[in-house]
C-alpha cells in the first residue's frame, strides 16, 4: 500500500479471500471495522508503529492468519478482531491497550501460549472462548475483571493464576475446561459466578473468601493459600 495513506476504510479489503500479504505503511493510524475480514488467504499483515486505533472484527475469519504483532502505539483495540483466526499461533498485544474486547479470540484453536501485557484491566465477555489450543496464559497484575464465558472451553488449558487485583470472575468464565487441574485466586475479595469453576479439579483460594463459599457450595475441591 502506497504512502500518504492514513486509513484503512470500513471493510476496505473484506472478503478478498486470495489476499496473502499485508504491509501497511508508516504513516496510517486507523484500520476500521472488519477491513480485513473474511480474507481466508491472509497468511501475514506488517502493522507499524503509526497505528493508533483497530476497530471491531478487522481480521474476523482470517482462517490462515499464522501470527499478528500488534505495536505499542496501538491503544483503541475493537471487540472481535481475531474471530475465527483457526491458524493463529503467536500475537503479540499492544502495552497500551486496557481491554480484550469482547470475542477478541473466540475459536483461535492454534492459540498455544498467551502473554497478556502489564496495562491490561479486562477481559471482557468470549475474550479467549473456544481457544481449544491453548495451554498457557500469563495474566498481568492490572488485570480487574473476567467476562463471562471468558475462558469457556479452552480445553487443553491446565493451571491458571488469577491475580490479586481481580474483582470478578463472571458467569461460565472456566467452564468446559476438562484439563484444568488448579486455579489459584490470589484475592480474597474475588467475586465468581455461576459455573466459572464447574471443571476445576483444585481451587487454591482463601479461607472465608467467596472463592471459598463459591467451592463449597458447588462441590469443589479448595485449598487455603
Amino acid at each position: 500500500l502506497p504512502d500518504g495513506l492514513r486509513v484503512i476504510p470500513k471493510n476496505a479489503f473484506e472478503d478478498c479471500d486470495t489476499l496473502s500479504e499485508v504491509i501497511l505503511p508508516d504513516g496510517v493510524t486507523e484500520i476500521g471495522y472488519g477491513a480485513f475480514s473474511q480474507c481466508s488467504g491472509l497468511v501475514s499483515v506488517t502493522i507499524p508503529d503509526s497505528v493508533v486505533s483497530i476497530g471491531d472484527a478487522v481480521f474476523w475469519d482470517c482462517d490462515s492468519l499464522a501470527a499478528a504483532e500488534i505495536p505499542d502505539s496501538v491503544r483503541s483495540f475493537g471487540a472481535g478482531v481475531f474471530v475465527g483466526c483457526l491458524s493463529l499461533e503467536h500475537v503479540r498485544l499492544s502495552a497500551n491497550v486496557d481491554t480484550i474486547g469482547n470475542e477478541t479470540f473466540r475459536e483461535c484453536s492454534a492459540l498455544r501460549s498467551v502473554v497478556i501485557p502489564e496495562g491490561v484491566r479486562r477481559i471482557d465477555d468470549y475474550g479467549f472462548y473456544c481457544c481449544s489450543g491453548l495451554e498457557e496464559i500469563v495474566l498481568p497484575e492490572s488485570l480487574e475483571s473476567i467476562g463471562e464465558y471468558g475462558f469457556s472451553e479452552c480445553e487443553r488449558l491446565t493451571r491458571i493464576v488469577i491475580p490479586a487485583g481481580v474483582t470478578e470472575i463472571g458467569d461460565y468464565a472456566f467452564s468446559e475446561c476438562f484439563d484444568l487441574e488448579e486455579v489459584t485466586i490470589l484475592s480474597p475479595y474475588t467475586t465468581v459466578g455461576e459455573g466459572a469453576l464447574e471443571c476445576c479439579g483444585l481451587v487454591r483460594c482463601h479461607e472465608d473468601s467467596e472463592a471459598w463459599d463459591y467451592c463449597e457450595e458447588e462441590g469443589v475441591d479448595c485449598e487455603p493459600l
